[in-house]
This record gives C-alpha cells, sequence and structure tokens, in this order.
C-alpha cells in the first residue's frame, strides 16, 4: 500500500491501496491496479501508518498520514471485495509507524510509534495501546504502562506469542524533532511482554499435547482435536494464527484464519481444515483454542500442508 509512484509532488501519483497481480502471465505495466476507491476516507497518503488484513479480509489501516490530528488518529477499515471502507473511528491518539498485532480472538493490538512531524497538533498518549473490535467496530484505549515514559518510535516491532501475550520491542526515541539517547540502528534494546485484557478473563483451554507439530492439510478430511480446561466457544474457538514477521510498522506474514469444527464428544472437537492455499497459505501457525470468555489456550505449534 501506498499508491502508485512515491512522491506526493509528482502529478502522477495516487495515494491509496494498490493491488498486486501474482500470476505469471500478467505483464508488467498491468501488474499494479488501483481500485476505483482506494483512497483513504480522509484524503490522505499510507505514509507511517500500519496495516493488518483481518479474518474478514478487509484491511484495517491506522494512523500516520498527513494531519496528527485527523488522519494520524483514525482506524479506517477497507473492504477490497467491494472497494468500500467502514465510517471512520477516531482514536484520540495521534501514531507515527505504530506497529497493529492481530490476537486469538480476532480483535487487533495497536501501540506504540511516535509522534507526528507536526508537533503542534500531536495528541493522546502513545505510551497507551489501543484495543479494536472489528465485529462491533469499536476501540478501547488501555492504560499505559507505570514505569516506561519513553516512545517506541521507528523501528519499534511487536509479534505474538505461543501464550496470547505480545512481545515489543526496539523503537527510537525523540522529543521535538531531536533523536535522543537510541539513534536510527541502535533503538531501545530491551524487550517487554504485554498481556492484554483476554488473559484476566477467565480459565484456559488446554491444548492435548499431541497437537504440537501436528500437520494440517487443505481439504475437506477433518482432524480431531482433543483437549481440557474450559469450554470451547461454540463459534470462533478454534483459529490459526500465522507467525509474525514484521518490519517497519507493518507484519506482512501474520494471519488469522477461523477454522469450522463440530464437538465430537465431551472434550474433542472435529476441525474442517482450510480449503486452500488462498485461505491460509502453506507453513507454521500457531493454533489457539478460545473460550467462551473469550481467554485463549495455549498455542501448539502446527503446519498448514498442501500434501
Amino acid at each position: 500500500f501506498g499508491g502508485i509512484g512515491w512522491d506526493p509532488k509528482d502529478a502522477s501519483y495516487q495515494p491509496g491501496i494498490t493491488l498486486l497481480s501474482l500470476s505469471d502471465t500478467a505483464p508488467e505495466e498491468k501488474r499494479f491496479a488501483r481500485p476505483k476507491n482506494a483512497t483513504r476516507p480522509a484524503g490522505s497518503m499510507l505514509h507511517e501508518t500500519t496495516a493488518a488484513m483481518l479474518d474478514s479480509g478487509e484491511i484495517l489501516i491506522m494512523g500516520g498520514g498527513k494531519n496528527a490530528d485527523e488522519d494520524g488518529q483514525n482506524i479506517d477499515i477497507y473492504n477490497p471485495e467491494t472497494d468500500t471502507w467502514r465510517k471512520t473511528i477516531s482514536t484520540g491518539v495521534t501514531r507515527n509507524k505504530a506497529s497493529s498485532v492481530l490476537l486469538p480472538d480476532g480483535t487487533v493490538l495497536i501501540l506504540a510509534g511516535e509522534d507526528s512531524y507536526q508537533t503542534d497538533k500531536n495528541i493522546g498518549n502513545r505510551l497507551s495501546s489501543t484495543l479494536y473490535n472489528p465485529a462491533k467496530h469499536t476501540f478501547v484505549n488501555l492504560k499505559p504502562w507505570t514505569d516506561d515514559t519513553q516512545m517506541r518510535g521507528y523501528h519499534n516491532t511487536a509479534v505474538l506469542l505461543k501464550d496470547g501475550s505480545v512481545l515489543i520491542g526496539g523503537g527510537r526515541v525523540y522529543e521535538k524533532g531531536a533523536e535522543g539517547k537510541f539513534r536510527i540502528g541502535c533503538e531501545r534494546p530491551e524487550l517487554r511482554i504485554f498481556q492484554p485484557p483476554y488473559l484476566f478473563k477467565g480459565n484456559r483451554p488446554i491444548l492435548d499435547a499431541a497437537t504440537e507439530g501436528s500437520k494440517i492439510r487443505f481439504g475437506k478430511t477433518t482432524f480431531t482435536v482433543k483437549f481440557s480446561g474450559a469450554e470451547v466457544k461454540k463459534t470462533s474457538g478454534v483459529v490459526l494464527m500465522a507467525l509474525g514477521a514484521q518490519t517497519h510498522s507493518f507484519d506482512q506474514n501474520q494471519r488469522i484464519v477461523t477454522l469450522k469444527y463440530l464437538k465430537k464428544s465431551d472434550k474433542e472437537l472435529e476441525v474442517t481444515p482450510p480449503e486452500d492455499s488462498s485461505v491460509a497459505p502453506e507453513g507454521q501457525y500457531f493454533l489457539f483454542l478460545i473460550s467462551e470468555e473469550g481467554t485463549p489456550s495455549i498455542a501448539r505449534s502446527v503446519q498448514v500442508v498442501s500434501k
């Protein structure tokens, strides 16, 4: 994303989402296409935003842009199938170069980021994380850490861990346009673990140890998952989460795939695998179970394969 061309002063620059064809038969001049409504609702560039693909196939875009007190605080949701946008949500927090992490309950954690260059227009507290709920199209700004007053700006990173928590690290620090203690190439050296609110809602389901290392094959042949502990949600209770691989505010590998299932017995589920690689590209995933209260299990590592 970012538009065809890169320089806003260039007359050919078209800010917005651009689709890329991976077809071997697509001619180079037609490999990129810009949908009719690809421009963000505020008419902004996508520069310095963070983005994530939701379970629905929609694209979440947050922050960045050209106006710190407008699109710099906004969550915009784009549907590539219908070429439409949901109504913009203002979070009340300006974020440039933030991180966004898909969580196994379907919500998105948006965190860190630095001030906009428009220092007089920055609003909110970037030390506070934002939790976005795509199903309800709502958000909540969480309380910041009390023992960490430094920003995590450019090059900050955040990835989902097996226990449902989020590993946070890196990020430059500057104040009023001047770089602070950590410079580019030498960002904040310490790591932190963030525990989302869902970890405190109730007991976890517990995946059977035999699930670890299992191969899940595309198609309609179901597989059995054994568990104990808390009951699994009747819908959206089994999910695959692709492993994180973030760089520069964007994680091109993360993906959430909700799997259909039937309850086979008291503590057994009969799960339908992804249909094909368009739903879940082959590779390594975390398999999570989600309780009725929304608390995830500790994941098991699985591999999605075609054969």
